[in-house]
């Protein structure tokens, strides 16, 4: 008489015998390969350069003057150049950084782009934009004078910086922007002058 368990082994073997007869050959290998081709990488560049027309040398101060009276302007220039590899947007304005908010509103700009003027304004309100390719240059002619004659006004001052930024937008790389800012100061310091 044979014991229990080597009947269940035994039965259990004889199941899987069957099972094993009765299924087909089959071959579970996967197989998957993803290629990508033609790739390549290229580095953008955004670089604005605010320089001097008469030298093309780095400009850090434009308006330096001391004294300025009615009817008194000074007359400088920039020369913006993109020295990178992309298109730029540039936008010029300035921002007021100390000395009195009344001297500086009292000062008017003229902005000459190509000797035309674009902009005949308050310092505070002055907002220009330009397009410059890669290597293009773009001159600029700024006159700043002071038409007001109001005895408050005298011996004030007004610091404030030139902001040019420059915004470039790479739909390639999913549309990354690209910015640079130039800053350029400037001061001017208002005089005194009769009022009869």
């Amino acid at each position: 008489m044979r014991s229990p368990p080597f009947v269940f082994i035994s039965y259990c073997t004889l199941v899987l015998t069957v099972l094993l007869y009765m299924s087909h050959p089959t071959d579970a290998d996967l197989l998957d390969r993803e290629v990508v081709e033609n790739n390549s990488f290229t580095a953008v560049t955004l670089d604005l350069n605010s320089l001097d027309t008469a030298n093309q040398l780095q400009k850090s101060i434009l308006f330096s003057v001391q004294g300025m009276t009615p009817r008194g302007f000074a007359v400088e220039s920039l020369r913006f150049k993109n020295t990178g590899t992309q298109t730029m947007r540039y936008q010029l304005a300035f921002q007021q950084t100390a000395g009195d908010a009344g001297a500086c509103s009292a000062l008017r700009v003229k902005v000459l782009r190509d000797w035309t003027v674009v902009q005949d304004t308050e310092l505070t309100n002055v907002s220009l934009n330009g397009v410059l390719q890669p290597n293009d240059i773009d001159d600029v002619v700024l006159a700043i004078g002071l038409d007001a004659t109001d005895a408050v006004l005298q011996t004030k001052s007004c610091h404030f910086n030139l902001a040019i930024t420059a915004k470039a937008k790479d739909d390639m790389i999913g549309g990354v922007q690209f910015t640079d800012e130039e800053i350029v100061q400037n001061q001017i310091s208002l005089g005194s002058w009769s009022t009869q």
